[in-house]
This record gives C-alpha cells, structure tokens and sequence, in this order.
C-alpha cells in the first residue's frame, strides 16, 4: 500500500473543489434557464454571470460547457426582448468559437447562424446575410449533403430574400437560394 504524500492531498482536494464548482455551475445554468422560463430575468441573469465565472475560472474561458452556457443565456436575452444584449453575448461566442474550433467548423457556423437570427431581428439585414452565408459556406464544405444543419442558413437566407422581394434571387452559382450546391 501506498502511502499519500501530503502534496497529493492538496492536489486530489483541488481536483474534488473544481469538480464541485464545475457541477455547482451546471446547476446554476440549468436553474437559471427555469427561472427564465418563469419569467423571473433578473434572478436567471445573476445565476447565468455566477456560472459563466465560475466555468472560466475552473475550466477555462475557451471551454465549451462555458460557451453553451452563454449561448444558453443569448437565448435568455432574446426571449426576454433584450436584443442588444443577446448580441454582445453570441459575438462573444463567435470570437471564441472561431478562436476554438476554427473558422471552418461546424459549431462555429452553429454561432454564426445564432448571431445572424439576432441581426435580423435588430432590422441590419446586410450583417445578418453575411453571417448566414459563411454559415452556409461552411456547413457546405465540412457537412455532408444529407445533413440537414446545412439546410437551416440557407431557409434563412431565402426568408431575407422574400422579405427584400426577391424570392428566385441564386447565390451567384446559378441556382435557387435553396440549392445548397
């Protein structure tokens, strides 16, 4: 039998505190969605900032669970009529996404398409179509052609294209803004 040093305990106890923090803000996040859900902002937006800090100080500020949960709070914002602010979080999302995964991933299209949806609604279509063309882009190059992620920018931009009176406008390859190819 192996006798513990005292370094390790100091060591196994930071891994148990960042393991409970971790958990403590899964929890904070998934509480903060309920209480959103019910209406109550205010509360989910102090338990969403407590968790996003509590998951960049033990995970990281680049790690995914943390990203999700901002992204969970962009919903939050959106759903709540705050458009401005669900906009500062998801651009937030997209430079540490691209920063991440890269600029030719399918999640960061994922964040590029959600920040698209809150440019159209903040009436700046011409953000909104480029964020949904480099979504589609994306997707086109890294999906394959059944996948159906690669559909959702291209309804999108085919919605602005109705909405600007165009509804045959192409993407310049001589196809229909629903192609896709």
């Amino acid at each position: 039998m192996q006798i513990a040093r005292p370094g390790d305990w100091y060591r196994l106890a930071g891994e148990v505190e960042t393991a409970v923090d971790r958990a403590a803000a899964t929890a904070r996040g998934t509480l903060a969605q309920t209480l959103g859900l019910r209406g109550r902002v205010d509360e989910a937006d102090a338990l969403f900032q407590t968790a996003i800090d509590t998951l960049e100080r033990t995970l990281g500020a680049d790690h995914g669970h943390r990203l999700a949960t901002i992204s969970n709070w962009s919903v939050l914002r959106l759903n709540a009529g705050d458009l401005r602010g669900a906009e500062s979080l998801l651009r937030e999302i997209v430079a540490v996404g691209e920063r991440v995964h890269g600029a030719h991933h399918p999640a960061f299209a994922g964040y590029l398409q959600n920040l698209a949806t809150v440019l159209m609604r903040l009436n700046r279509p011409a953000e909104a179509r480029a964020a949904y063309e480099r979504a589609a882009g994306i997707y086109r190059t890294t999906l394959d052609m059944n996948n159906h992620r690669r559909a959702l920018p291209l309804v999108s931009l085919s919605g602005l294209h109705l909405a600007e009176g165009r509804p045959a406008a192409g993407d310049g390859r001589g196809g229909g803004a629903l192609t896709g190819g």
